[in-house]
């Protein structure tokens, strides 16, 4: 029996220690009021940059110990030039690259060379082998990568806040207050649609909120705010509490909607000090909501305490940007650990399922692709045109009526924006019916984008 009491002691520690080890590992990402008024436009989501390797076989009857080679497009930088020891004066350009060194290659050894390139996709167009500066063996043509990614570039606090206004439900609005169904209240609440509005909530021409909370009570000029209002700058209302209430409830958005790590919402704040000890972030923002709308009910000191508690979490998990995902949706990692903020701590339950978005990936990038092919019918070549709103993997094939495949125009190669042109010659085939079909992957994550197929006939 004294066994079993021991062992369930050093089971319950056990479980502790995790559970204590568990939290203190998690991390959480919040914004303050100036990060999010003085955000930069939103970046495309284009890509920007593409990483590469070529592999090169040594196809001469020679021992070399160098390599010349040629690119279609600028190259950025080489990063890795395997056996070889130095990179001889490429060209201005970036496309002509000698490189050589001591070691010798044998016939039918291979060499790996990584390097960085611009956004399009790199080909190889010209390659031979060198033996101190002089060719041996043939010209080679035409080398794809063995090995290319693409990237986009870093996106900002805006890319969060635009997507989060149109995927998630603060389409229908970010509320601050509490909302009044019978008309002509004398209270009054904010609803913020757009991304764009909440800046202007937080920031206009003479500067941020720096005025005592108070609630809406009223207009800087003197006259009530009643009912919803879509605006509340600087010049016409200044609160502080406002400004700050704003961006919690941003952050609390971020996290349920899985675009910052889950759980921000459920900590508890604990400062045995403060009047909101032992509550939740949410349950403090419900609480800045009443008092926002309600505040004849709520005292000087209650408004003071919220706007200071409101400001220290706002800015408890704030930090340099740094993202999950960017090609599919927004992501950003966290900053700091609940650990390093010694007022907050683990509430009892963390969500671990984003809410349910309002629209999917497809309809939020206009991913109904224009997609068509002229002439049609045609004799024996065709023009499939295609537009994207964004650059993306895109694989085209053609199919015939039995679904065998006899062409690939495209297998997952990187296209850009805009409108895309692609030929298909159709002389080696019999007259009939074909599909092409077309699939749109996301460059990133390899997420699929959009798919579709349509029919096609060819005349002879």
């Amino acid at each position: 029996m004294k066994i079993k009491h021991f062992v369930m002691i050093i089971f319950i520690l056990l479980f502790c220690f995790f559970q204590v080890f568990s939290y203190d590992g998690e991390t959480y990402r919040s914004f303050s009021p100036m990060s999010l008024a003085t955000a930069e436009k939103a970046v495309k989501k284009q890509v920007s940059t593409s990483e590469w390797k070529f592999t090169f076989t040594n196809n001469t009857n020679y021992s070399v110990n160098g390599l010349y080679f040629e690119s279609a497009q600028s190259i950025i930088s080489i990063d890795d030039i395997d056996v070889f020891n130095t990179i001889s004066n490429p060209t201005p350009d970036r496309k002509k690259w000698q490189l050589s060194g001591s070691a010798s290659i044998a016939p039918g050894q291979s060499v790996v060379i990584k390097g960085t390139g611009t956004k399009k996709a790199l080909k190889i167009s010209k390659w031979y082998w060198t033996v101190n500066g002089s060719r041996v063996g043939f010209v080679n043509r035409s080398s794809p990568p063995s090995e290319q990614k693409f990237f986009l570039p870093m996106p900002n606090i805006s890319n969060l806040g635009e997507e989060l206004f149109k995927r998630t439900e603060l389409s229908k609005g970010l509320i601050v207050g509490i909302p009044q169904v019978v008309k002509n209240t004398n209270f009054a609440w904010v609803r913020i649609k757009k991304w764009k509005d909440l800046q202007k909530n937080l920031i206009d021409n003479t500067g941020m909120h720096i005025g005592n909370p108070q609630g809406f009570k009223s207009f800087i000029d003197g006259k009530p705010i009643k009912g919803e209002q879509k605006i509340l700058s600087p010049k016409k209302f200044n609160d502080r509490l406002f400004a700050e209430l704003v961006t919690l409830k941003f952050n609390i958005a971020a996290s349920k909607y899985g675009r910052t790590p889950f759980g921000f919402d459920n900590l508890i704040y604990n400062d045995p000090s403060s009047p909101l000890n032992g509550l939740t972030i949410n349950q403090i923002a419900l609480k800045a909501d009443s008092a926002m709308t309600f505040y004849t009910k709520f005292s000087t000191g209650m408004f003071i305490a919220l706007e200071q508690t409101i400001n220290r979490i706002n800015r408890a998990f704030e930090g340099e940007i740094d993202t999950v995902s960017f090609g599919a949706k927004t992501v950003f990692t966290g900053t700091r650990g609940l650990s390093e903020v010694n007022f907050l701590v683990a509430g009892k339950t963390s969500s671990n399922t984003t809410l349910i978005e309002r629209e999917n990936l497809t309809e939020e990038n206009n991913f109904e692709i224009p997609i068509q092919n002229y002439p049609n019918p045609f004799n024996p070549k065709t023009i499939i045109e295609f537009t994207l709103n964004v650059d993306a993997l895109v694989s085209l094939k053609v199919y015939d009526m039995l679904g065998r495949e006899v062409a690939t125009l495209a297998d997952n190669e990187m296209f850009e924006t805009g409108v895309n042109n692609v030929e298909f010659d159709g002389q080696n085939l019999a007259a009939g019916i074909y599909f092409y079909q077309l699939i749109v992957r996301d460059v990133e994550t390899q997420e699929l984008l959009y798919r579709t197929a349509k029919k096609m006939i060819l005349n002879k």
